[in-house]
């Protein structure tokens, strides 16, 4: 009888384990990460939120989390035949485990372009698939995503980084589409967050730098400014390691109003954000050959 239990007791973790390991499948759909529809190809896409794998929650609840992809690509623009690093994060409240889908796809074209890299062992490139009403079949795009013995577990913020080699020819805008998980690991598709954006992989094809766009060098900064913590309550504080004369710092909220001006007078200094409502904010430090942007998530 202890051995019925044993073995019974063996099955029912097999089962859980395999239910967690398909809620963070690496084999995506080309359409997962929010791409452009190819109708000509599918007679149907579907995401991630809502083919049945994680719909626990509606699309981008911004006021739980969100996602974001940075790079070191310079203000001026990719250069052709050019390895840059990306970075993509994910942040949710309460989440323990997080995974995502990213791709380049040329604006004209709606295919994968450039390079997709992977010099470390949490990434991993794959061709996509394609569904319609009759079949799956793998296509000529590729993603990277996370490997599934490296999902990301904590109950904080979860990063990635990887590798985009530009295009031979810099002929035709390219976005980033990025979508991520950010999972409560209860093994079903209940209470998980699902989050898509996609960004200009060129500030110099966009009018003045903005937050759409991923080329206004954040990842180059990172070890200049500091904002922490990433989940803020009552202060906000940032750290600049060379303090310019004219130094700010200003938030704004997810329709672009600016909820909080401040000049920043000391190297480390404190920001009470209490008074703002939960969700998600966009942080600008700016002065003099300074511009870094970040977002937080307000409790």
């Amino acid at each position: 009888m202890k051995k019925n239990y044993f073995f019974m007791l063996i099955t029912l973790i097999s089962i859980i384990a395999s239910a967690f390991a398909l809620k963070f499948s690496t084999r995506g759909f080309g359409d997962s990460t929010g791409a452009p529809t190819k109708t000509n190809i599918v007679t149907q896409y579907k995401g991630c939120d809502n083919v049945g794998c994680h719909t626990g929650k509606p699309l981008n609840v911004l006021s739980e989390g969100f996602v974001d992809v940075v790079s070191d690509i310079p203000l001026s623009g990719w250069v052709p035949n050019t390895v840059y690093n990306v970075t993509v994060t994910a942040i949710a409240k309460n989440r323990f485990a997080y995974g995502f889908l990213f791709t380049a796809w040329g604006k004209n074209d709606s295919a994968s372009r450039g390079t997709l890299l992977t010099p470390n062992s949490d990434v991993q490139v794959l061709k996509s698939l394609l569904r319609n009403s009759a079949a799956v079949k793998i296509d000529s795009n590729y993603y990277a995503t996370h490997k599934q013995t490296s999902v990301a577990h904590s109950s904080g913020n979860s990063k990635w980084t990887f590798q985009w080699q530009s295009p031979a020819v810099k002929n035709q805008e390219i976005r980033f589409f990025l979508t991520a998980v950010c999972a409560n690991a209860n093994g079903a598709p209940t209470g998980d967050f699902v989050y898509r954006i996609n960004k200009n992989a060129d500030s110099s094809a966009i009018s003045g730098v903005n937050q759409f766009a991923v080329g206004v060098d954040e990842m180059s900064l990172e070890n200049e400014v500091k904002v922490y913590p990433t989940f803020v309550n009552q202060a906000l504080h940032i750290a600049i390691n060379k303090l310019n004369k004219f130094t700010s710092c200003q938030i704004t909220d997810i329709t672009g109003k600016v909820v909080l001006n401040e000049e920043l007078k000391s190297n480390t200094q404190s920001i009470d954000v209490s008074h703002l409502k939960e969700g998600t904010y966009l942080l600008k430090v700016f002065g003099t050959d300074l511009f870094y942007t970040t977002k937080i998530l307000k409790l």
